[in-house]
């Protein structure tokens, strides 16, 4: 460390970091970028290039997943350029907010960083600026399960950046990614979606490489596309390959490459390769917990894709078990009502029904229809409505279904007089 210890050393070993990002080694530039922080605390104590310094490290080690971690270093940047706003330009503390709000979502801090991007949209800030707080806040409302609102914030940045610079370009490409993902999680037409993510891959493909972190991540969205259209062996190729690519360039324990092992795990699962699929998500689980703990919502949804597993391979004691542990706490980690917590109770109900605790099943079923109505009227409350007969037929309870098929019917017909 000596030989860091000034002000010239520590910005030639800055310079090194930032080649090293230009290649997409964010792990070694972080490494890198570390060094040079420890310097300039020593060196500068509290200056601009130690600020420079924590915004780079937490920059990179957010890329790699290691979102926890940066946050700290974020935050520092962020008080020091509070402390000096007359030297630092409205540009580089946009900068610096944009990222903290990338960083509080990742770490689920949804609220946080849908407050933080709403306040700089209020500061109506132009350019690439706009474009990346658009796109933070429709990240934002997509893991709180608004789609709507999500797929108006990134076509906005999508419109903004052709707008600005065409088609041909990275964020051009992200937005029309964010477009596709979200499209799929709200449930859209699968090759229209297919479609736009090949699009997408081939220009990332072509502008950073296969194992630019974007790269990567478009492969599994596709991969995850075709699993949601039953062309698992052409999901398991695609998750492979995305997974070979990221573990090269960002190791194996890192959020881009244990996000894709899920879904490979879910394929796989699908597929009825158990051994391989239980292997691929108990790795998956330990990482995550490492990375994030128990209750973050990635770590919950992998373990409770476990709990499907064993419901496959028939243990439903065992997989019982974990989707309502995960359950529990993914009600305290997003709420009962959001999207990704009932999906795992209608895991609950499903295993339920195959064990004969049809009356079990019946109540879990009735708080879904619970929170779906909330919502305005559609289908799938009749199909909710619906299985909830079933379930009370199962149990004995011939009143309460024959109740519950009547107020399926009458709901159709209310249905049917809106339109």
């Amino acid at each position: 460390m000596q030989a860091f210890e000034n002000e010239k050393t520590s910005d030639l070993l800055e310079t090194q970091a930032e080649g090293l990002e230009k290649q997409s080694r964010y792990a070694e530039a972080a490494q890198c970028h570390k060094r040079v922080l420890a310097a300039r605390e020593r060196v500068l104590g509290s200056s601009m290039k130690t600020a420079k310094s924590c915004f780079s490290l937490a920059r990179c080690l957010s890329l790699i997943g290691r979102h926890n971690e940066a946050l700290p270093y974020c935050e520092r940047a962020r008080e020091w350029i509070r402390a000096h706003q007359s030297v630092v330009g409205a540009a580089v503390a946009n900068e610096v907010q944009i990222l903290y709000g990338k960083i509080l979502r990742s770490c689920g801090r949804l609220k946080d960083s849908l407050a933080l991007f709403e306040g700089l949209l209020g500061t109506n800030i132009q350019g690439e600026g706009q474009i990346e707080v658009l796109s933070g806040m429709g990240g934002v409302y997509r893991d709180m399960g608004k789609y709507d609102e999500a797929l108006t914030c990134f076509r906005m940045s999508y419109a903004s950046v052709v707008k600005q610079k065409g088609e041909e370009n990275e964020h051009a490409l992200s937005a029309l990614n964010n477009i596709a993902v979200t499209m799929q999680s709200a449930g859209n037409q699968s090759d229209q979606v297919l479609e736009s993510l090949q699009k997408v891959y081939n220009g990332y493909v072509k502008l950073r490489g296969e194992e630019h972190l974007h790269t990567v991540q478009t492969a599994s969205s596709i991969s995850g596309v075709l699993h949601s259209m039953n062309r698992y062996q052409e999901a398991e190729t695609w998750a492979k390959k995305a997974l070979r690519a990221s573990e090269r360039a960002f190791g194996a324990e890192n959020q881009p490459s244990l996000t894709i092992a899920n879904a490979l795990g879910t394929t796989l699962t699908s597929m009825k390769k158990y051994d391989e699929a239980e292997d691929v998500l108990e790795n998956c689980l330990a990482g995550l917990e490492h990375l994030y703990g128990k209750d973050h919502s990635i770590t919950l949804t992998t373990r409770a894709n476990l709990a499907l597993l064993y419901q496959a391979k028939g243990d439903l004691a065992r997989a019982l078990a974990e989707m309502s542990a995960s359950h529990d706490s993914m009600k305290r980690t997003l709420g009962s009502g959001h999207p990704t917590t009932r999906r795992i109770l209608q895991g609950i109900i499903q295993i339920q029904d195959q064990m004969g605790r049809f009356g079990d099943a019946a109540k879990n079923q009735e708080a879904i229809l619970g929170a779906m109505m909330q919502y305005p009227l559609h289908e799938g409350h009749i199909r909710c409505i619906q299985k909830l007969a079933e379930f009370y037929r199962k149990d004995g309870d011939v009143t309460k279904a024959k109740s519950m098929e009547v107020r399926a019917m009458h709901l159709r017909n209310q249905i049917k007089s809106q339109h």
